[in-house]
């Protein structure tokens, strides 16, 4: 056989070669149909999941703050774009995903694009939640599994959430130390004279507040303070004047701020120290005003989710030391290791709580 007659039958053989390859890779394009599974999400609404989930969607902020804590790798985005103060205690690698809005503001459209498995909404456990879910579901084309929104049932909803996202271990250790908190925190029966009055501050001149029984109250309630604004009918916070404040006479304020206003809760802390008209107040008189601790998320509203958590640790310490005996340093950097998984330093502590 001649050289011209090898190279072609060699040619040959590599064009066989070449299309056999070809015809494998155009059969292994065909992907097969995706596996799936059907859970009951937490308001019993039977809804159908792929059985891997690699990005989750929070319809809010309660909802994505799970996620982030259970694994950020698996977070779609955030809800609305995070400020400095959040951002530095936020892992750099997730700090500028994108926000994709919430309530009203959804963007559904852009979700739709990114294309995560499933949405996790959050709400009470009633027909409404029910109904939204459902709504949301049809609308937008993916699967949306309600968690329950009531803070005493966190534990339950990591478990929960644990299985949807397939992070069972991680999702244990969490639930494990929210049902710790609450266990130790129920287990403590306080006096009904040793009960400390109260007020939850809130907005631009602290003047909004939220009465007994909202969610945006829920710390106060599990830690037995005795709220000055008593169940206004409402299910949110509420406007108050100066005049209730005094006549109620607090004995104890915590101060939240306004972030839309980038007014922290230090620096509402310090008007109100600084106002005469408030001077009159037992809290004020005896300088037990405080700055509700914020970063990455605050400790008891805005959003009210297990962002709580350990706002319900410090709280309880701040009202009752003789009832309780957590180590609120140890606490604190227990907890944004688990939730935030951060490793604080003791200057950065400091920077986020007051702690003599």
């Amino acid at each position: 056989m001649n050289k011209r007659k090898t190279l072609v039958l060699v040619c040959i053989v590599l064009i066989i070669g070449l299309a056999s390859l070809s015809g494998c890779s155009t059969e292994n394009n065909n992907q097969e149909p995706q596996k799936t599974k059907v859970i009951t999400d937490m308001v019993g609404r039977e809804v159908t999941l792929p059985t891997t989930i690699n990005k989750a969607c929070g319809s809010g902020p309660v909802e994505t703050i799970f996620i982030y804590t259970i694994n950020p790798d698996k977070l779609l985005g955030w809800n609305y774009s995070l400020n400095e103060y959040e951002k530095e205690y936020i892992l750099p690698k997730y700090r500028d995903l994108e926000a994709y809005g919430m309530s009203q503001n959804f963007n559904t459209e852009a979700i739709i694009k990114a294309g995560p498995e499933v949405i996790i909404y959050s709400g009470d456990l009633n027909d409404t939640t029910k109904e939204n879910a459902d709504s949301l579901q049809e609308k937008i084309g993916i699967p949306v599994v309600v968690i329950d929104g009531e803070l005493t049932n966190s534990d339950k909803v990591y478990t929960f959430l644990g299985d949807v996202l397939q992070e069972e271990e991680k999702a244990k250790q969490l639930s494990n130390y929210a049902l710790k908190v609450f266990n130790t925190v129920k287990n403590v029966d306080v006096k009904d004279e040793d009960k400390v009055k109260a007020y939850y501050g809130n907005g631009s001149n602290s003047l909004n507040t939220a009465p007994q029984g909202t969610s945006a109250a829920k710390v106060f309630d599990v830690v037995n303070a005795d709220n000055i604004i008593a169940d206004a009918g409402t299910k949110g916070r509420v406007d108050v004047s100066l005049e209730q404040i005094i006549s109620y006479d607090p004995e104890i304020m915590i101060i939240n701020g306004e972030p839309k206003q980038q007014l922290t809760g230090n620096m509402a802390v310090e008007e109100i120290m600084n106002n005469a008209d408030f001077s009159t107040i037992t809290a004020v008189k005896n300088s037990n005003v405080y700055a509700i601790p914020k970063v990455p998320f605050s400790w008891f509203d805005r959003p009210s989710g297990p962002n709580r958590i350990i706002g319900v640790v410090w709280l309880s310490e701040l009202l009752y030391p003789d009832y309780y005996d957590f180590n609120i340093k140890e606490e604190v950097k227990t907890f944004y290791k688990l939730f935030y998984h951060l490793d604080l330093s003791d200057e950065e502590l400091s920077d986020i709580i007051i702690l003599e």
